[in-house]
């Protein structure tokens, strides 16, 4: 080698340009092209150009070492290697460069650029060749077949991207039309990948360099763009397209699910109760029934029954319908609909307590004294069920007015929250804001607040039992799923005038999150000893998995152990996490709609809830919600003061709202 010789040396096993400048020791300094010196083993050296360059600066190496890389790539794939590849195929032997350049100038008299060339692209070839020590091994010929098969779809690919590109710009720019040869499914699904961040999806990466070359920068443009080409119907929402709602069922579990609904429960060894008085009390919309009531008066008893729905009866543990409810954890409602954790055929045909249906249950039955209406005794029993009637809010209202058992009922349920507040319990009834969407699209936005005696009964039986569903468990030492809040109450709490109208603002700065485990403990805000929800098992898979460890203390039968209630409660804990989430952004998805949609001229009443660091924000007591103000009188407004507000900007997707005091 000569100074100033062009050089192929390897760097990390690539091949890199560079400049011989001197030799010393087994060692080679070259001119790299990074513009560097560096100092290489003799042995890194792959090949020797035989070209000289006269240079006299830095600058005019680099600059010449950058080019020669940029021509020796651009020529590379003018070669076809396939017919030198043909001629050593079969021997299995490693081969020299120069026996692949005696094949290649075979006839010719290739010159040193040329040769420099070849070398280059038969040291890249990742087709035909495959780089050994002292030289370069064919491929088989299956490894050959599957390697040109990736590199014709990465063509493919590349010629798609080009064409989704062509088609993104079209429907941004307002005039769609789709090139020729377009895959406009595969684009889409690509798109849908982006937009549910499924980074496993191979489509995922593919949509994200072609998104990002169109200038779509996050999920939501990528919606917006899906909408406006329509392969996403309006009010398609990114949040719950990432979140992948499962919204069915395995063919395994509908299986398991038709089997069920034409077979019949076991029910010789329940408590026959079908003559029994009992009425459920819901929404008018409710279809998932989980519990009803019966009382039963005496001169020295009332017997107040809640029946549960027997779910663990009914569904088989690990069984399709078991896995796929624990996957689900919690039934969600949307403002549009709802996606429940079984399918909705085996709830109505199975599960759901409607009226003049047999139905298995659990039932517990709680004593209490006529006098003082103080609980003496509760008992649990697995029984079969006809409820009589499946009544609404308002129906079991007026039954109450007209008093009998039904005034009694309210009489013993004020006597349980009456009882919960002397154990320090925090009542608060703070409104809740419902959005509803029907079949048309059309937003109905406002609030609830339970209230009056029907609500009472419901809401004190059932905290009741799922009080003594743990007690239960606790005196027989059955491991289970407990809630607890054992925080004190902060006595200020108990100051916040209700009638206040910032009152679900600042109650709410006092309310403690309840914890889970597999001890019983106290709920200090509940005012009750100890905790398990067990009654809403259609709905709410922890509530099965309690309701079974009752069921199978009940018939003496082993349940599940500690580890197994703390592996549901891990495997579940983020699932009811993310959902949740995903259900408040939904609804404010259909507000911010709600709120799009209203007239210009519209403005929304509150009162200012607090001042902090420049920043306003006000309580809007008809959507229950409070938002930050902008505008300049957001300045003179005052904490506790009324004000107005007009809705300058709102976009939905983004959930994303600005309010301007007026």
């Amino acid at each position: 080698m000569k100074p100033g010789e062009i050089v192929i040396f390897r760097k990390r096993k690539e091949p890199c340009c560079g400049i011989f400048i001197s030799s010393e020791d087994g060692a080679v300094t070259v001119f790299s092209e990074e513009g560097k010196n560096m100092r290489v083993s003799d042995d890194k050296v792959a090949f020797s150009a035989g070209i000289t360059l006269d240079l006299k600066t830095d600058a005019e190496w680099k600059m010449e070492m950058r080019r020669l890389r940029k021509n020796l790539e651009a020529a590379k794939d003018g070669f076809d290697l396939k017919p030198l590849w043909e001629h050593f195929a079969g021997a299995g032997e490693t081969v020299s460069f120069g026996e692949i350049l005696s094949v290649y100038s075979s006839g010719s008299e290739p010159d040193a650029d040329e040769i420099l060339k070849l070398f280059w692209a038969v040291d890249k070839d990742t087709v035909y060749f495959k780089r050994y020590k002292g030289g370069y091994r064919p491929l088989a010929e299956k490894c050959v077949e599957k390697v040109l098969a990736r590199v014709k779809k990465r063509a493919m690919d590349k010629i798609q991207g080009d064409l989704s590109e062509q088609w993104i710009r079209s429907v941004l720019s307002g005039s769609e039309f789709e090139p020729e040869g377009f895959d406009r499914q595969r684009c889409v699904k690509a798109v849908i990948a982006y937009i549910e961040n499924a980074e496993e999806n191979p489509a995922f990466k593919t949509a994200h360099a072609i998104l990002s070359n169109t200038g779509i920068k996050d999920s939501a443009e990528a919606t917006e763009l899906l909408i406006e080409s329509g392969d996403l119907p309006e009010g398609s929402d990114p949040v719950m397209i990432a979140a992948r709602i499962k919204d069915g069922f395995s063919p395994e579990a509908l299986e398991e699910s038709a089997r069920l609904i034409s077979g019949k429960t076991e029910t010789g060894s329940l408590e026959d109760l079908t003559a029994l008085e009992t009425f459920s009390i819901d929404d008018e919309t409710t279809e998932d029934i989980d519990d009803a009531i019966s009382l039963e008066t005496s001169e020295t008893c009332l017997r107040v029954g809640v029946h549960i729905s027997n779910v663990a009866l009914i569904i088989r543990p690990d069984g399709a319908l078991d896995r796929e409810a624990k996957q689900a954890a919690e039934t969600m409602y949307f403002p549009e609909r709802r996606v429940d954790i079984f399918p909705s055929e085996l709830i109505k045909g199975r599960l759901s307590l409607i009226e003049k249906t047999e139905r298995a249950a659990l039932s517990v039955f709680m004593d209490f004294d006529p006098c003082t209406l103080e609980m003496s005794d509760f008992r649990f029993a697995a029984t079969k069920i006809s409820v009589k009637r499946n009544m609404t809010y308002d129906e079991a209202e007026g039954l109450i007015e007209t008093g009998g058992d039904w005034k009694k009922l309210a009489e013993i349920c004020a006597a349980l929250k009456h009882k919960r507040i002397e154990r320090g319990a925090l009542i608060v009834n703070v409104p809740e804001l419902k959005i509803r969407v029907d079949a048309d699209g059309n937003i109905k936005a406002g609030f609830a607040q339970p209230k009056g005696q029907a609500h009472l009964v419901v809401s004190e039986l059932m905290i009741a039992t799922n009080n003594v569903s743990a007690v239960f468990l606790k005196q027989n030492s059955v491991p289970a799923i407990f809630r607890s809040q054992t925080e004190p109450i902060s006595p200020a709490a108990r100051d916040v005038d209700e009638k206040d109208p910032l009152f679900p603002v600042r109650i709410g700065r006092f309310m403690k999150p309840s914890k889970i485990n597999i001890y019983p403990d106290s709920h200090r805000s509940l005012g009750v000893e100890c905790y398990a929800q067990a009654t809403s098992p259609i709905r709410r898979y922890r509530d099965l998995i309690v309701q079974r460890q009752i069921m199978s203390e009940i018939r003496r039968e082993a349940g599940l152990d500690e580890k197994s209630i703390l592996q549901i409660i891990s495997e579940t804990e983020q699932i009811i996490h993310d959902r949740r989430v995903v259900q408040r952004s939904r609804t404010r998805f259909w507000l911010f709609e709600h709120f799009r949609m209203m007239d210009s001229q519209a403005r929304l009443e509150g009162t200012v809830s607090r001042i902090a660091d420049g920043r306003v924000f006000a309580y809007f007591p008809q959507y229950c919600l409070e938002f930050p103000l902008h505008g300049e009188k957001k300045d003179v407004l005052k904490e506790g003061g009324q004000v107005r507000a007009k809705i300058r900007k709102v976009d939905p997707v983004r959930r994303r709202l600005k309010l301007t005091a007026v």
